[in-house]
C-alpha cells in the first residue's frame, strides 16, 4: 500500500512510539530556550517558503506534507528541533506546531520528546532526520551536517533525472525503517557535503546542509529556480 492510500484509509503518520516528556516552556531552562527559540524561528520560515513554492503540498489528511529538523547542543546533549507531525497549512508557531525530540531509540522505534501539549506530535520523518543529521552515527562523513529540510512535491525519479539529483529506488511507507534505511544507504552512496539534495522515490526531496539557510539555498538553487 502506498502512504497516500494508507493515509486516505485513515492511517497514522506517525509511526513509531512517541513519549512525551513535558513541555519545552517549563522543561527548558533559560539559556537552553533561548538556543532553541532562535533555532525553532529558522526552522519555521523556512517551512512557510517551502509551502509557498508547492514543495509541501497538502497530502489526503489535508495536513502539509512537509517537515524539517535542526540538530542542536543544549545542556543536556545533543537533540533536534523538529515541526510537528499533521500540521496545517499557514502560520507556524514555535511552541504549538515544533517539538524537541531528546532522542530516538532505533531498537525499541521510539521517540522521547517535549512539545507544549502531550498531543503534539513530532514529525512522522523524525526516524529519518535523527539518522540523516548522524545523532546515531549510523552514516560516516567528511562533514556532517546540522539541519534538514524534506517536503513531498518533488518525488519521482524523473524530476530527479531533470533536476540530476540522486533518487533512490526503493518505494517504502513514511516513517517506517526501511524508509529510513533507503534514506541512509542514499546518503551513503552520495556522501555529504559533495551532495546535499537528494530524491526518495515517491517520497519527495531531502536537503541537508551546514545550517538551516544553507538548506534554504539549496532549494532556491538547487530544486525551485530549477523546477519552476
Amino acid at each position: 500500500m502506498s502512504e497516500e492510500n494508507h493515509l486516505k484509509d485513515g492511517g497514522a503518520r506517525v509511526k513509531f512510539i512517541c513519549l512525551w516528556k513535558g513541555s519545552i516552556s517549563e522543561k527548558l531552562s533559560s539559556d537552553d530556550f533561548k538556543i532553541y527559540e532562535s533555532n525553532a524561528s529558522q526552522l519555521a520560515k523556512s517551512l512557510l517558503l517551502q509551502e509557498k513554492y508547492g514543495l509541501s503540498p497538502v497530502a489526503p489528511d489535508g495536513k502539509v506534507g512537509g517537515n524539517g529538523a535542526i540538530k542542536v547542543n543544549l545542556s543536556f546533549g545533543a537533540c533536534l528541533i523538529v515541526s510537528m507531525s499533521g500540521k496545517l497549512p499557514g502560520s507556524i508557531d514555535i511552541l504549538k506546531h515544533i517539538c524537541l525530540v531528546l532522542n530516538f531509540n532505533e531498537d525499541l522505534w521510539q521517540c522521547e520528546y517535549f512539545a507544549e501539549q502531550e498531543s503534539v506530535k513530532p514529525t512522522s520523518d523524525t526516524p529519518m532526520h535523527y539518522a540523516a543529521l548522524n545523532l546515531d552515527g549510523k552514516i560516516h562523513m567528511k562533514a556532517y551536517p546540522k539541519a534538514a529540510l524534506h517536503g513531498h512535491g518533488l518525488a519521482t525519479s524523473e524530476v530527479a533525472e531533470k533536476l540530476n539529483i540522486p533518487c533512490s529506488p526503493e518505494d517504502t511507507l513514511f516513517s517506517t525503517r526501511e524508509d529510513m534505511e533507503a534514506l541512509v544507504k542514499l546518503i551513503r552512496q552520495y556522501p555529504y557535503p559533495l551532495n546535499k539534495v537528494f530524491i526518495r522515490k515517491n517520497h519527495g526531496y531531502y536537503l541537508l546542509g551546514e545550517d538551516m539557510s544553507d538548506c534554504v539555498e539549496n532549494s532556491l538553487n538547487k530544486i525551485i529556480l530549477p523546477y519552476i
